[in-house]
């Protein structure tokens, strides 16, 4: 385990896919509920991804652009916690950074998009954009 440089932990929850039809920006309040336990001792970041995702941005670009934006908050070592395509997300920062995370926690989620996630995505995707198709 590497020792936090101050006392507060820092833990950091990286949501899910729904993040992109509604982002945590403006929804403190709501979303925070589950994490209310840490706050007396810790600090609760919550991130959302960009609102637009070049063609080819892949999984592990999410990852690295996470990274950056929590280098850039002066988090250099947190608890880590993913949920669903989150889970993905911190699996690669996990790999690719592995002194930022003390711990890992993954809830709901996978090691990546198989068959059936992105079959089951793609049935999301068209019952709320008609129309629209996602890449596979």
């Amino acid at each position: 385990m590497f020792p936090l440089a101050v006392t507060a932990k820092k833990l950091v929850v990286l949501p899910g896919l729904s993040d992109g039809l509604t982002t945590v920006k403006g929804k403190a309040w709501i979303l925070s509920s589950p994490y209310r336990k840490f706050f007396h001792d810790d600090t609760v970041y919550m991130f959302s991804r960009k609102n637009k995702m070049p063609d080819g941005y892949t999984i592990r670009d999410m990852a690295n652009d996470q990274v950056l934006a929590m280098r850039c908050l002066g988090i250099e070592q947190t608890y880590l916690l993913g949920v669903s395509q989150g889970g993905m997300i911190s699996q690669y920062i996990a790999i690719d950074h592995p002194k930022m995370v003390i711990k890992l926690l993954l809830a709901v989620t996978a090691p990546n998009a198989n068959g059936v996630v992105k079959e089951a995505v793609s049935g999301w995707n068209d019952m709320a954009n008609p129309g629209i198709r996602f890449a596979s």
